[in-house]
């Protein structure tokens, strides 16, 4: 480096420089390098550089980084010999210049290491508000749509109602029984609606959908690490909820582990996170649903007894399709309705071949099944009536 270029370096750079030659050997220090480094006063020139370091081998590790060309970064390297108040542990960032030489910055590690706390940190905040922002999109469109509408006059449906009106206002836990497909989430949904809690979210999870290993970290969330690919904490469905409602669909299918956990939530509302040990406290209504009958499931050993009874604060039971065929036409007509609008086609008479048929088969698969054949119906549909 010319004389000019380091003069004007050495008296504007933020870090100590040194300058050494391709065999390791000083060629010039600014002051504050020759400081750091307790090199003489009498000079520096021609001295190796690598009795500086305890690696011990500066110029060989040097000259490795440094053949793929650019610049050069050793982390962590400790001084041999430094002011008894500097710090030991240094960044050495190495940069080839066009005689030979290179031009080796020496930076404090620290500052680094406190920079990428810094930016876990905010990239840990930046977490947070995502999941806040999905929170409160969630409840955005929560409170933007339209009210659940359960559809229904018969005498099942009108019982049915009659409980969710009742239950809703309160804070009790609510266990929903019924076949699948027979609409235990919309009674879920609408028992939210009918609560102090509807302006607040209310979140959904299939217990049957995610294998054992997930669950737990899904309804409680985990800490950064607590297991292979864990690369950041994440707040789990409970925390999700807080002050709304959290829906457990499928609830027969929690691991015992998980039963534990949430038996202790139900008791105390509070919860650790997967590999973490501070306790977390919600205030948060489980609606829990199933198609098992979870009286079996404890006798069976598969189901804890004590979280039985907690969730059997109060029953609902939802009847299937077939045990309320009074309403088939009615769904029928409204679920035409719906898919009609969502594509632009023409609301259509339902054929009255059509409803015998509906009336007369069974359902297995319920109101989801009924669903599935109305929308199929309605995109095939090309006649003045709907065929289906």
């Amino acid at each position: 480096m010319r004389q000019d270029a380091w003069t004007i370096m050495a008296g504007t750079a933020p870090v100590p420089l040194i300058e050494a030659d391709a065999s390791g050997r000083l060629r010039r220090a600014t002051p504050a390098a020759a400081a750091l480094l307790a090199l003489p006063a009498s000079g520096v020139s021609g001295s190796p550089i690598d009795p500086l370091f305890r690696a011990g081998s500066i110029t060989q590790l040097l000259n490795e980084a440094l053949l793929d060309g650019g610049v050069a970064i050793l982390r962590d390297q400790e001084l041999a010999g430094t002011i008894t108040d500097a710090p030991r542990t240094f960044d050495l960032i190495a940069s080839p210049q066009p005689d030979g030489s290179r031009l080796i910055a020496i930076i404090d590690a620290s500052t680094r290491r406190a920079l990428s706390r810094e930016i876990e940190r905010l990239q840990s905040l930046l977490a947070d508000a995502q999941r806040e922002q999905a929170r409160l999109g969630q409840i955005q469109r929560e409170l933007t749509a339209e009210p659940p509408r359960i559809i229904g006059t018969s005498a099942p449906m009108l019982r049915m109602n009659d409980q969710v009106r009742r239950v809703g206002p309160t804070a009790a836990t609510v266990l929903i029984h019924g076949e699948s497909g027979s609409g235990k989430e919309l009674v879920a949904r609408a028992i939210h609606a009918a609560s102090p809690r509807a302006g607040n979210a209310l979140i959904a999870v299939n217990c049957a959908a995610m294998p054992d290993t997930l669950i737990e970290s899904e309804l409680f969330g985990h800490e950064r690490g607590a297991f292979t690919g864990a690369d950041r904490e994440r707040h789990g469905k409970f925390e999700l909820a807080d002050k709304g409602t959290l829906f457990l669909d499928e609830i027969a299918e929690l691991s015992a582990s998980a039963q534990a956990k949430l038996l202790r939530v139900l008791q105390e509302g509070a919860f650790e996170r997967v590999g973490g040990s501070q306790t977390i406290r919600v205030d948060v209504r489980v609606v829990a649903a199933t198609h098992r009958d979870l009286a079996v499931q404890v006798a069976r050993g598969r189901f804890r007894e004590d979280l039985f009874y907690r969730l059997n604060v109060f029953r609902i039971d939802v009847p299937s399709l077939r045990d309320r065929r009074e309403d088939i036409r009615a769904l029928a007509e409204f679920l035409h309705e719906k898919h009609a609008k969502a594509i632009a086609r023409p609301v259509l008479p339902i054929s009255e071949r059509s409803m015998r048929r509906m009336l007369a088969y069974r359902w297995p698969g319920n109101v989801r099944e009924l669903e599935n054949a109305i929308e199929r119906a309605t995109i095939l549909s090309t006649g003045p009536e709907l065929e289906v």
